[in-house]
Order: structure tokens, then C-alpha cells, then sequence
């Protein structure tokens, strides 16, 4: 089973109160947030379309730190009846999720009828755990895709343009992530508490397509930053002095993590916490903010 690959990131309303137990208290209200809503979510998405989401908790979180169920979108069902009676209702087509609690992941099974990538099914969950407990807690969760490394990562479509005009880099400020992005760390949250913000956007440009990277300091941490769910980058170039311009972004080298099998919501009434947890043990390595090092030991 192919599964999106999400990471919460916890961003405080006022990064000053963003204190040492903060991220336990964070993760307490993501986990509410989620147990509370086995019913239908409405979300109002600009500009002016309404998604109606619906989620269902079947493994509940306990000391195991993992949670587990199924959510959908909502899809407009026309036909007619045998008295040819027209009919239009909403189908929820059922997906498995489950939430490792201490690495802040999501895993979304992929069916792109539901949701056509991983960008929508973060959209998802991050509006239904941003509600109440959130607000209580003093904090928003932002989503993103963790990111493939290797085909249609951010180096190599860099290196198949032979122009590079212009790169955005999106970052959210940090609560978790190993020493290797320590120095990015500091700076992020230097940044958040000088200036409240939870999003910061970088633009790098050379109208002539003569833009020059590198994947050593800041630019290197940046796109490990954002390749372990830390933002999202764009990229605009060509690949021939006439050739239009061309744009491609992260999304398009989101992870999928693989789970042996195929789960249905009947076998996963069966699961407790401890047999979710071991089934995400054999798949964690593939996700982990940890550094290597740490991760093994």
C-alpha cells in the first residue's frame, strides 16, 4: 500500500511562548483534534467552493504513540433510481491513515481519485486539526509532503535546465529536526520570534537564467530543510535559450512510504496500538527527522 508522506510542524501564535514542553502540549491537541472529529469536517476554501472532508478513528492513541483510521473527501454521487428518479448525494471513498505521534507523521493512503496528491491530502488534515484545541494551545499545524531524494528532486531538475531564472524556497519555522540543520534551526526561529511569522519565503532571481547554486551552507541546509517536510520549494527555467519558460515544484517529488499489504478498515478494526506501532516500526527509517546516527541508536 502506497501512503503519502506528511509532516506536522507545531508553529506557535506567539513564538515567545513556544517553551520547552510545548511541542508535548502540541502534540496533546493534534491528537484531540483528531479523536474529535469521527464526523463530517466542513471547510470553506476560497474562492468560495466548499470540500467537505470526513475522518474516523479506529486506533486510539495510547502509550504506544500511534493513532490510525480512515478519512476522505467527499464526492458527488448523480444517477437515478429505479423509478428513474434523479439523485445526487456525497460518497466518501474510504482511505487508511495513520499518525506516528513522536516523529509528527501522517501517512495517507494514496489513491488519487480522493486525493490527487499529496499537497490536497495535507490541505486535508491540516484543516481538521486546526480547530479548537489548537487555538487553546496557542498553536497552528502546518503540513507538508516529506520529499523523495534521487528522480525529481530539487538538484535534479535544477541540473536539467540549462537556464535556472528563478527559485522560491517556503519555510516553516522548527520544532523538531536533527543537528544537521542546527545552524538553519537558530536562524528560522531568530526570524519567528523577531517577527511572529510561521511562513517565510525566500526568492532567488536572475532574469537572464543565469541563476548559480549550490548545495553547500544556506542553500543546501534550506533544501534538506524542506525535504524532511520543512516547506516547499518552485523552480522556473528552460532547457534551450527559446524554449518558453517552464516552472516545477516539490510536490512533484513527494515521498510515498511503502506498508507490506493491503489494509481495510475491517482488519484495521482488529489493530490495538501496540500492533499499529510495530507495523510503522518497519517503515519509519523511511521517514524519521532524525539524523542517521540518532535514528540508529
Amino acid at each position: 500500500m502506497q501512503m503519502y508522506t506528511l509532516r506536522i510542524s507545531l508553529v506557535p501564535e506567539d513564538p515567545s511562548l513556544f517553551e520547552i514542553n510545548t511541542r508535548i502540549k502540541g502534540m496533546e491537541a493534534v491528537i484531540k483534534a483528531l479523536g474529535n472529529h469521527t464526523i463530517v469536517h466542513k471547510l470553506q476554501e476560497p474562492p468560495h467552493s466548499k470540500t467537505r472532508y470526513s475522518l474516523k478513528v479506529i486506533v486510539e492513541h495510547d502509550k504506544h504513540g500511534v493513532m490510525g483510521g480512515m478519512v476522505s473527501k467527499a464526492h458527488k454521487l448523480h444517477g437515478h433510481d429505479s423509478e428513474f428518479n434523479a439523485f445526487d448525494i456525497d460518497d466518501f471513498p474510504p482511505l487508511i491513515w495513520f499518525f506516528d505521534v513522536e516523529e509528527q507523521v501522517l501517512l495517507v493512503e494514496r489513491n488519487t481519485s480522493v486525493f490527487s496528491s499529496a499537497n490536497l491530502a495535507s490541505k486535508c488534515f491540516q484543516s481538521i486539526t486546526n480547530c479548537t484545541e489548537m487555538a487553546e494551545a496557542g498553536l497552528r499545524a502546518e503540513i507538508e509532503p516529506i520529499l523523495e531524494e534521487g528522480d525529481n528532486d530539487f538538484w535534479s531538475e535544477y541540473y536539467s535546465f540549462e537556464f535556472v531564472q528563478r527559485v522560491e524556497f517556503e519555510l516553516i519555522p522548527p520544532n523538531l529536526f536533527g543537528e544537521t540543520e542546527r545552524s538553519m534551526k537558530e536562524a528560522l526561529s531568530d526570524i519567528s520570534e523577531e517577527t511572529n511569522a510561521n511562513r517565510m519565503k525566500t526568492i532567488l532571481e536572475n532574469t537572464s537564467g543565469m541563476l548559480k547554486l549550490t548545495s553547500e551552507g544556506w542553500i543546501g541546509n534550506t533544501i534538506r530543510w524542506i525535504t524532511k517536510g520543512g516547506g516547499s520549494w518552485k523552480m522556473w527555467g528552460k532547457n534551450g535559450a527559446r524554449d518558453s519558460l517552464k516552472n516545477v515544484t516539490s510536490n512533484k517529488s513527494a515521498k510515498l512510504t511503502i506498508v507490506e499489504g493491503e489494509l481495510t478498515e475491517a482488519e484495521l478494526n482488529g489493530y490495538d496500538g501496540y500492533e499499529l506501532a510495530h507495523l510503522l516500526s518497519h517503515v519509519r527509517a523511511n521517514y524519521t527527522y532524525k539524523d542517521k546516527d540518532n535514528a540508529q541508536s
